[in-house]
């Protein structure tokens, strides 16, 4: 336990940054970012090709670095609360 979440809480949290920002992530490491948009009341994504320049500037944000962060810190952690309550993950998305 850290603080006042639990080891499911901590796992929720992990897989959801984790989600974020490896979809984030495989965007950028092809060159484009999705983003929502509404037209007309018509709701849907949109492709948006971005520059070497633009990947590289965002790679390097504030937002970005403490993803990645948080991803890479919470790794290990998670890893030893599967070890010891292998159900967590798979009571996660129940």
């Amino acid at each position: 336990m850290i603080k006042d979440l639990d080891n499911q809480e901590i796992s929720l949290v992990y897989y959801q940054f984790k989600k974020y920002f490896d979809e984030f992530n495989s965007e950028l490491n092809n060159g484009y970012r999705t983003e929502s948009v509404d037209i007309n009341g018509l709701k849907g994504m949109a492709v948006i090709k971005m520059s070497e320049k633009e990947v590289t500037a965002i790679k390097n944000s504030h937002l970005y670095l403490t993803t990645k962060s948080i991803v890479d810190k919470l790794q290990p952690v998670i890893e030893m609360i599967e070890e010891a309550q292998p159900e967590i993950k798979i009571n996660l998305y129940e």
